[in-house]
């Protein structure tokens, strides 16, 4: 219960413009998310690196998604959102072949999962 409201809170919180706001309790929701809820975990990680990134703190955004993507050696295709997003960041940080690399893992696993709409971002962004 308590993570739902603080992910309803924060995207409030952004459409008023208080990005920090929004930070702080996507921060706050993400330490009541379960390790288990890898779909939930994913969708939160995912929207605090884009804050952080529309922040300026593309070091934060880094660490958020690598610390996360860690915690799920498996590579499965649900954490593409969080692949998509690092090469963003380091497209940003103009570390070009990284970038292509987490493009790379994002479009294999999509593709070994039949999803078309994450093949479709990946290989816009590539």
């Amino acid at each position: 219960g308590g993570q739902a409201q603080r992910v309803a809170l924060a995207r409030a919180l952004s459409l008023t413009g208080d990005l920090v706001g929004f930070r702080e309790t996507l921060t706050e929701a993400l330490d009541l998310l379960p390790s288990h809820q890898r779909h939930r975990r994913v969708e939160v990680v995912a929207l605090q690196a884009q804050v952080e990134r529309i922040l300026g703190d593309l070091g934060a955004a880094r660490a958020v998604l690598e610390t996360e993507l860690a915690a799920w050696p498996d590579s499965s295709g649900v954490t593409n959102p969080l692949r998509l997003e690092l090469a963003t960041v380091r497209m940003t940080q103009r570390a070009y072949d990284e970038s292509a690399a987490h493009l790379d893992a994002a479009l294999h696993y999509a593709a070994r999962s039949g999803d078309r709409g994450m093949q479709t971002a990946a290989a816009a962004c590539r």
